[in-house]
This record gives structure tokens, C-alpha cells and sequence, in this order.
């Protein structure tokens, strides 16, 4: 059996799988919120505004994210054909990426929340935190699976 440069110890065999979930998490997410919204009955509900926001905070995160799941698919394949020094780099640099931009998805939100209501057209569908809280789970999710990730890779690296 030939082993890549780099490649650690062998029983690593659902990195490439978890590094997978995490990077399609927020999209499954996503899909959750939205089919959603119509059980909860749209903009008619509390619940359904809260739904309404978590679904285009989903969707404007998922702008940043979507490059970044590649690089953490692209990782996951260099996982799987047993390159690790590539795959935990692509790996490495997907999650931290996307733990960046769900931290500050969620702090703008929550700021959002939080700030003064400057003028009565702005858009604010949500005035409670707790509500804003609920609509950013997704994001909050998000970036623990990807902390996660980079957790479990650099104790990979250092077995």
C-alpha cells in the first residue's frame, strides 16, 4: 500500500465523510428554513418571520460560503485518495473561512438587533434578540461544525 508524503497514520477514514457533512451543512439548513416557512405560515406568524429572516440570512451567507464548500470538497477528495497535507489545507482553509463568515453573519445580525431603529422605513422585520438569536442558529451551527472540523484535523496532523 503506498502512502502520500504527509499522509498520517491510517484510521482517519471519516475525516473526508465529516469534512463532507460540514461543508453541506449550511445548504441542508437552508432547505430545512425554507420548506419551513410555509408550515409555519409566512409572514402571518412571529415564528414565520423568524423563518422568513433565517432563510434570506441563509441565503446571503451562503453567497460567501458557496467557494468556500468547494475548497472544503476539494479537501475532502484529497482526504479520500489519501493526500493529507492537501486535503487538510483545502480542509483547513474552507472551514476557517466559513467560521469567519458565520461569526460575522451572526454579530451583524445581533447588532442589527440590538441597534437603534434610526428611521421608521429601514428595514428591521425582527426587534427582539432572542428572535434574531433563533433566525442565525443555522449560522451558529455552522461555524461550531467547522471549528469542529479544525479541531479534529490539527489533532490529525499532530498523531
Amino acid at each position: 500500500m503506498s502512502e502520500h508524503v504527509g499522509a498520517p497514520t491510517t484510521g482517519w477514514f471519516g475525516d473526508p465523510i465529516r469534512v463532507v457533512l460540514v461543508a453541506l451543512l449550511p445548504l441542508a439548513l437552508l432547505l430545512a428554513t425554507s420548506l419551513a416557512e410555509p408550515i409555519a405560515d409566512g409572514s402571518a406568524t412571529k415564528a414565520g418571520k423568524t423563518l422568513i429572516l433565517s432563510s434570506f440570512v441563509g441565503v446571503a451567507t451562503q453567497l460567501a460560503l458557496a467557494p468556500l464548500t468547494i475548497a472544503s470538497l476539494i479537501g475532502a477528495v484529497a482526504l479520500v485518495r489519501n493526500n493529507f497535507r492537501t486535503g487538510a489545507w483545502f480542509a483547513r482553509v474552507g472551514s476557517t473561512a466559513a467560521t469567519l463568515v458565520c461569526v460575522l453573519v451572526v454579530l451583524g445580525s445581533v447588532a442589527s438587533a440590538l441597534g437603534p431603529n434610526s428611521s421608521r422605513y429601514e428595514w428591521k422585520p425582527l426587534y427582539s434578540l432572542p428572535a434574531t438569536l433563533l433566525a442565525v442558529t443555522p449560522q451558529i451551527l455552522t461555524g461550531i461544525a467547522n471549528v469542529y472540523i479544525l479541531v479534529r484535523l490539527s489533532r490529525r496532523s499532530r498523531a
